[in-house]
């Protein structure tokens, strides 16, 4: 049984994506990002894409499109690390048949220390893309050109 959660959906064309993460059991170690694709509405939904983690459980919370490709956020949970939670972003050139890591991530997060750095929600904003979320129970907004 392939347990997981959808976070957010978005419309891209005539499809429902919606985005989360799926795991083998509801421990938080085993999750692993997911987007499925629902082509009817929400009526049905297959799995589309997964979304690889270099270094730790994935949760996703959202996804935009952009000029460059489609963007996804997420926390990626590591508890063997000081810093067990921190914000990742993935982008996708390839109508999200592979997807990577942003490289300029930590220029944009800064180093949280041990703080918890955990990703809320996802938008574009004047074609920039902005993650906001919580950084050890502070509110942090964090805007990044994560595309390239």
């Amino acid at each position: 049984l392939n347990l997981g959660q959808v976070k957010s959906a978005t419309r891209l064309g005539d499809d429902l994506l919606g985005i989360g993460f799926s795991a083998p059991d509801p421990g938080l170690n085993e999750r692993t990002g997911q987007i499925w694709i629902s082509g009817d509405d929400g009526a049905t939904w297959s799995q589309f894409s997964e979304v690889p983690s270099s270094d730790g459980a994935t949760d996703l919370i959202g996804l935009v499109p952009t000029a460059e490709g489609l963007v996804v956020a997420g926390t990626v949970f590591d508890p063997q690390e000081p810093d067990p939670e921190r914000v990742a972003v993935w982008f996708s050139v390839d109508d999200s048949i592979s997807w990577t890591e942003a490289p300029n991530v930590e220029d944009t997060f800064g180093d949280t220390g041990t703080r918890r750095a955990r990703a809320y929600d996802i938008a574009t904003i004047d074609d920039r893309v902005v993650v906001v979320g919580g950084l050890g129970g502070d509110a942090g907004a964090w805007v990044g050109d994560w595309t390239n």
